[in-house]
Parts: structure tokens; sequence; C-alpha cells
């Protein structure tokens, strides 16, 4: 009798941890629906206006919203809300789409590639620490003045290079002799934009043939 009653005590402990388990779970799947993601990537919205092209940033970040406007290539005025705010920045967005600023098409951006030179073909793991470091200084100038981001770091033949997807070439390349003349990183060889990128890249198909 007694080993009966141990079976059925055994039977009833498992039978309140598995109806645990289902709330816990039911729960858990309640909250994952509450965080849901509104902003998957960063909406970058432009619009040409007197003396410039002025950008509204909207992007998410650890359960916060993020919203940059400013002027291309001049620091944004950020502010941030909680994700439970969303229907507040949805409106916005609308609103900004509304007064005519859209998206730019990746085809319509154009490249932004700063060049070191290296001692030997790839760069020792100094040089290469170097490349990552103004990596990102100039991502992050770049998100904070509203003009493009990252695409590819590189090294070979002397040479490496971080380049860049930007709306405006030569508003970049101000704000990035400003940035970075007179400092550590102002040693560069280059900024070459898209013609010159390709000029470049056929020179050394061409050596390598």
């Amino acid at each position: 009798m007694q080993r009966i009653r141990n079976f059925l005590f055994l039977f009833l402990i498992i039978g309140v941890f598995k109806l645990l388990g289902l709330v816990f779970g039911l729960f858990g799947l309640l909250g994952g629906k509450n965080k849901k993601q509104h902003l998957d990537t960063t909406l970058r919205l432009y619009r040409r206006v007197p003396g410039g092209i002025a950008f509204a940033w909207f992007y998410e970040i650890d359960g916060m919203l993020f919203v940059d406007r400013g002027t291309l290539g001049e620091m944004a005025g950020r502010r941030n809300v909680p994700v439970s705010d969303w229907p507040e920045i949805e409106a916005e967005i609308a609103a900004a789409r509304a007064e005519g600023f859209a998206e730019i098409d990746d085809d319509d951006l154009q490249i932004f590639q700063i060049v070191y030179a290296v001692d030997d073909t790839f760069g020792s793991s100094d040089e290469l620490a170097k490349r990552n470091a103004v990596l990102d200084l100039l991502d992050e100038h770049f998100a904070l003045t509203g003009q493009g981001y990252w695409i590819d770091s590189a090294s070979g033949m002397g040479t490496m290079e971080n380049t860049f997807l930007v709306v405006d070439f030569e508003v970049a390349r101000a704000s990035v002799k400003d940035l970075l003349d007179g400092t550590e990183f102002g040693d560069y060889i280059a900024l070459r934009n898209t013609e010159e990128l390709a000029e470049v890249d056929q020179i050394r198909a061409e050596a390598s043939a």
C-alpha cells in the first residue's frame, strides 16, 4: 500500500511540473508576441531641401526605438522612445513620407572608399587593426550624419581599404577629411569614388590575368 501511495505521489508531482511547463511556455509565447520587432533594419529616408538633403533614420535596438534627423553630412539630432511608443513613430514615418521623404535604392547610392598603404602585400596585424579602427570610426560617423553605411573591407597588393555606400560622395569626402586630417588616421592615400574604384579593379584584374 505504501508503494502504491509513493507511485501516486510521484505521478502527481510529475503532473504538476508538466502543468507548470505548459503555463510558462504559454506566457513565453505571449511575451514573445509583445516583443515584436517593429523595425528589422534601419529605415533611411531622404528629401532634397534648399541647401542640402534632409534625412530621417528610424531603427530599433534592445527594446528602444531611435530617430535620427538632420541635414546630410551634419550631426543628427537623436531621440529615443520605448517600443510601446511605436504608434507615435509609425505616424512620424507616415508624416515624413507624406512630406516627400523616401528611401534611396542601393543602386542609386555612391561608392566611398578610403585607402591606406601597407608595408607588405596584405598588411601586418597592426595595420589591419588600424583598418578596423578606421572602419568603426567611419561607420559611426556616416550613421550619425545620415550619409550611409559600410559594405566591405579588403587588403592586398600593398593597400588596405574600407568601402561604404553613401548618398553623396563629395559630402562624404569633405566630412571625412574634416574628421581624419591631422589625426593618426589622416595618412590615407586615396578617397575613391565609384568610377575610380572601377578603374582600380580593372587594373588589378589585368595584373592578375
